[in-house]
């Protein structure tokens, strides 16, 4: 099944134009359950929309119930350009400058025919004012009690949109390199500020850190899906070899070594090869086999995991912990200094938050 799926989507990135066999109905309705659950139905339906011979297509009924989806993920990316837009627009009003990270943006590097079926979720922007100015934002807007982390507040501006305002655009679980990497940000502050796209967004080089960066905490805290993976590979096709300098003068290579994720960007590189078929001279790395085998059968599509389980904003406590502290101990052997601060730094935020949270209490 996973197989099938991976050749589905490099039918709809224009890789192959057929899949290996043809699946059976039984198959089809695997191939959709999990690109549901890997957050592509969209894109997986472009592929079965470029699938030659009728005996290549899933039966009707699936057929139509993939169509479905797909616009439902069309809708919902008008809905999510518009507020993205909006949301900038206001930021702006109010003095302050902003960017849009992931989502909608990274959408932009995305083919012309693909760019309304990558399934996002909520808006992330990127607001360069720190933390005190965006509660004062927020609170303008009549917003109480918000919910935040380090890196952001969580906001329901809109009924139909959710939204993650960041003060910290990322952070790395480990406060050493983290401390290392905010004061990077602020030294190539003017790459968030780009309109190379149709938004403000990070710059492409940027992005091809940020991005890689975002994946690599998911892996630590949660789960990355194929949406991920695909988002990397419009990045590189964009790049094209060509991948840039930072404003503080390193190189792509040298930021990945100093931040000890060089390994997983060549696992990342196997994936990329194996999942979309993408060509090794759009890499910036060796392909690494083993630990790209490793983030797929233990990370992105474990085998012995039925229950697809997820850590989420809705998740209880208790079960985030018990999740991360699970991954932390799958992922030692390959990131040790990540995997091992990874809980640590759970528990640090969540009794940061309690003390700060008790403290507006008392000044109220």
């Amino acid at each position: 099944m996973r197989q099938l799926l991976f050749e589905l989507m490099q039918v709809a990135l224009g890789q192959r134009k057929t899949l290996s066999r043809v699946p059976s109905p039984e198959e089809w309705q695997g191939v959709l359950l999990l690109a549901r659950k890997q957050s592509i139905a969209g894109i997986a339906y472009h592929g079965v929309e470029l699938l030659s011979g009728k005996d290549q297509k899933p039966p009707r009924k699936i057929l139509l119930t993939w169509f479905r989806l797909s616009e439902k993920v069309r809708q919902k990316n008008v809905i999510l350009d518009e507020r993205s837009h909006e949301l900038l627009s206001m930021l702006s009003k109010a003095g302050i400058r902003g960017c849009l990270l992931k989502g909608q943006g990274m959408a932009c590097y995305y083919s012309t025919e693909l760019q309304g079926l990558r399934q996002s979720g909520d808006i992330d922007v990127y607001a360069d004012c720190g933390r005190e100015r965006i509660d004062a934002f927020a609170k303008a807007l009549g917003k109480k009690n918000i919910d935040w982390s380090y890196r952001h507040l969580h906001l329901k501006i809109w009924d139909d949109t959710l939204v993650e305002l960041h003060y910290h655009i990322e952070s790395f679980f480990n406060p050493f390199k983290n401390s290392r990497f905010q004061k990077f940000v602020q030294q190539n502050k003017g790459m968030l500020f780009c309109s190379e796209t149709a938004f403000v967004a990070p710059s492409l080089t940027m992005n091809l850190f940020y991005a890689l960066l975002h994946i690599y905490n998911h892996i630590l805290s949660s789960r990355i899906g194929l949406k991920q993976v695909i988002d990397y590979y419009f990045l590189l096709r964009t790049a094209n070899a060509n991948f840039g300098a930072f404003e503080n003068g390193e190189t792509l290579e040298n930021v990945l070594r100093q931040f000890g994720m060089y390994r997983f960007a060549g696992g990342m590189m196997w994936l990329l090869q194996e999942i979309t078929g993408l060509e090794r001279h759009y890499m910036f790395c060796d392909p690494l086999e083993r630990d790209g085998r490793f983030l797929l059968d233990k990370v992105i599509m474990p085998i012995d995991d039925d229950k697809g389980e997820r850590h989420t904003h809705m998740a209880k406590d208790k079960d985030v912990m018990m999740f991360v502290f699970k991954r932390s101990s799958i992922l030692m052997t390959r990131y040790p200094s990540d995997a091992l601060w990874s809980p640590l730094w759970l528990v640090g935020q969540r009794f940061y938050k309690i003390v700060k949270n008790r403290k507006s209490q008392k000044t109220v």
